[in-house]
C-alpha cells in the first residue's frame, strides 16, 4: 500500500521547509544513502524526509525548494515496474482527468535509478486526501465515473510484445481454498476467530461450487489493463471530490469486470450492511461512460467471491502478524458471508442486467 497522503492529512513535518533533515522513521544511516540518492536527481537542498513506508515498495516523502516530491525504492522485477510507469505515462498523455503521479527524470532521461537489484524513482507529490466516504452514495458514483474513465481511457494502450505477461490468475480454487484451510503459525491467519473461520467454511464450499461455464465465459472475457486495487487510500480528493489516483502497484491485464468488482467490493465493504442503492449509483455512473454488458454484471458476484478470497489467502499466509490486516480479512469475510447466506446481491445484479 502506497501512503502518499497520510502524513498530509496528520499535518506532518515533511509539508513544512525545515532548516535542516530531520529524518523520520529510519536510521541517520539510511538518511544519508537517501540524501545520496536524491543527489542524483539534483536535489542537494532537502529540507525535510519522512519514511511513508509501503507494502510492495518503500516509499518516502521530502521537501525541496517551497516543492514536496515522493522518492522509492522498488524491489520487484524491473520488467513490471517498467509496466507501472508505461501506465502513468499513458494516462497523463491521453488527458485522463485525474491526477496521476508524475515521473522525475535523470538528467540523462532515465525514469529510475538501479541499485542493490531494486530501482529508486521520484515522482512529484499530488496534494490530496484518501477518500474514506465510499459509503455515500455520491461518493459510489464518483467512483463509478473514476473507474470508467480510466478503462477507457486504457482502452488507447498497448503493452505492444508485452502484452499477455502480465495477465492476472483467477479461480487457482485448489490454491486459494488450501492455503484458506491450512494456516500457518505466527501468520496473519492463525490471529482469525472462530467465528470468522466458520464463515469462512461456508464461503469456501460456495467458491467450489461455481459453475465451469461461468468461470469459462469469465476467463475467455477481453482483457485489458486495469487498476486492481480501488480502496479509499489509493483515491485522492479535494473539496471538489475525487481528483487523483496513487499507488499503481496492483495494475494487471483482465477483464474490467475484475476492476468493476474490485471497487464495487470495498465500497460495499465500507458500511456494515450493504447496500443495494450504493451498487446501483456505482454501476449507474460507470455505464454511462463504459459499454458493460449483462452478462459481465451478472458475473460480478462469482468474481468477486474469487477475488476477496485471493486476498483473503494473501493476508492469511503474512507475517508478522499485522491486526489491520486480520481486521481487512475480517471484514471482507463477513461480507463475502453476507453475499452467499443472503442472496441479495445476485438478486440487485440481475436486476442491474435488465436495466442495461
Amino acid at each position: 500500500m502506497n501512503l502518499l497522503v497520510i502524513l498530509r492529512s496528520a499535518g506532518a513535518k515533511f509539508l513544512k521547509p525545515l532548516r535542516r533533515m530531520e529524518p523520520a522513521g529510519f536510521s541517520p544511516a539510511q538518511a544519508a544513502e537517501i540524501r545520496r540518492t536524491l543527489e542524483y536527481w539534483g536535489f542537494s537542498q532537502v529540507t525535510s524526509l519522512t519514511n511513508l513506508g509501503g507494502r510492495a515498495s518503500s516509499n518516502y516523502a521530502f521537501h525541496s525548494l517551497e516543492r514536496d516530491y515522493i522518492l522509492r525504492y522498488y524491489e520487484g522485477p524491473l520488467t513490471y515496474l517498467l509496466y507501472q510507469l508505461k501506465v502513468v505515462r499513458h494516462l497523463a498523455e491521453y488527458n485522463f482527468p485525474y491526477d496521476v503521479p508524475r515521473i522525475r527524470y535523470l538528467s540523462d532521461g532515465s525514469e529510475y535509478l538501479s541499485d542493490r537489484g531494486g530501482f529508486w524513482i521520484v515522482y512529484g507529490f499530488i496534494p490530496g486526501h484518501p477518500v474514506t466516504d465510499l459509503f455515500e452514495i455520491s461518493r459510489a458514483e464518483e467512483v463509478g465515473a473514476l473507474v470508467a474513465k480510466f478503462h477507457s481511457t486504457m482502452t488507447e494502450f498497448s503493452l505492444g510484445d508485452e502484452e499477455g505477461n502480465f495477465v492476472l490468475p483467477m479461480f487457482q480454487t485448489s490454491q486459494v481454498v488450501q492455503a484458506l484451510t491450512d494456516p500457518l503459525p505466527n501468520t496473519c491467519g492463525s490471529k482469525m476467530s472462530r467465528m470468522h473461520r466458520k464463515m469462512l467454511e461456508v464461503v469456501v464450499n460456495r467458491y467450489i461450487q461455481l459453475p465451469h461455464a461461468e468461470i469459462s465465459a469469465v476467463m475467455q472475457l477481453p482483457k485489458q489493463t486495469i487498476y486492481n486495487d480501488w480502496h479509499g487510500w489509493n483515491m485522492l480528493q479535494n473539496r471538489q471530490g475525487i481528483c487523483g489516483i496513487i499507488d499503481f502497484d496492483s495494475i494487471v491485464e483482465a477483464p474490467r469486470v475484475v476492476d468493476v468488482q474490485n471497487a464495487l467490493s470495498y465500497i460495499l465493504i465500507s458500511k456494515k450492511e450493504p447496500s443495494r442503492e450504493l451498487v446501483a449509483a456505482f454501476l449507474r455512473q460507470y455505464k454511462l461512460s463504459c459499454p458493460f454488458e449483462a452478462r459481465e454484471t451478472l458475473f460480478i458476484q462469482s468474481v468477486m467471491i474469487d477475488r476477496m478470497l485471493h486476498i483473503i489467502s494473501d493476508i492469511q499466509r503474512e507475517s508478522p502478524v499485522d491486526v489491520t490486516r486480520v481486521e481487512l480479512a475480517g471484514r471482507m469475510v463477513r461480507f463475502l458471508h453476507w453475499i452467499v447466506r443472503a442472496e441479495k446481491l445476485s438478486r440487485w445484479l440481475e436486476d442491474e442486467a435488465v436495466s442495461i
